[in-house]
């Protein structure tokens, strides 16, 4: 009697506390990835110019080294030689949040050459000669290309932490080898 009623309603009461929890873990869910995004598209409002201490190159084409890419100067640029995986890192002294990142592409020809560029954030740089790919760090974005002459690329993401900001041809030598040449690369984010 009274106790298969009670219990009946303790299970009808249990069916809606769940029902009751599933609902706000989804909305839960929905806010968390909410929240995530409007991080992600303000963090740029409240980044400041990271400076690289120095730029390393995979390989160095003729008298183009990687302190171009650095420099300020969009009308020069650092040129790799050909290789499967080219690559440029910025070397910011110690471990930092990087936001963003923007790439100038060279000014005066090849701008196609700039297709497939993964950008990491790494403690650690890639192997030289330039010969597998860079899996290390986190991945904060790609490019898949080709690029122009001139072209300004600016990719936006939420706070990663390293010490280099890595620039990799990562074609996976459907390409054969190829160059990686920059006119600058500047970064946004936290010391």
């Amino acid at each position: 009697g009274k106790l298969d009623e009670l219990q009946v309603q303790h299970q009808d009461l249990q069916g809606k506390i769940d029902r009751l929890a599933t609902a706000v873990d989804g909305k839960l869910d929905d806010l968390k990835q909410l929240l995530e995004k409007v991080i992600t598209s303000t963090s740029f409002l409240f980044a400041v110019k990271l400076q690289a201490d120095s730029a390393i190159l995979s390989s160095i084409q003729s008298n183009f080294p990687a302190s171009n890419c650095i420099d300020g100067n969009t009308g020069n640029f650092c040129h790799t030689s050909k290789e499967k995986y080219p690559w440029l890192a910025l070397d910011l002294g110690k471990s930092v949040r990087v936001s963003s990142v923007t790439i100038y592409n060279r000014p005066d020809c090849c701008g196609d050459r700039l297709q497939d560029l993964e950008i990491r954030i790494s403690d650690n740089l890639p192997t030289t000669p330039a010969t597998e790919s860079f899996k290390g760090g986190s991945k904060l974005g790609f490019f898949e290309g080709p690029g122009k002459n001139g072209e300004v690329i600016e990719m936006i993401t939420k706070p990663l932490a390293g010490r280099y900001v890595v620039l990799m041809n990562n074609s996976k030598g459907r390409h054969g080898a190829d160059f990686l040449n920059l006119a600058e690369v500047t970064c946004m984010g936290y010391s």
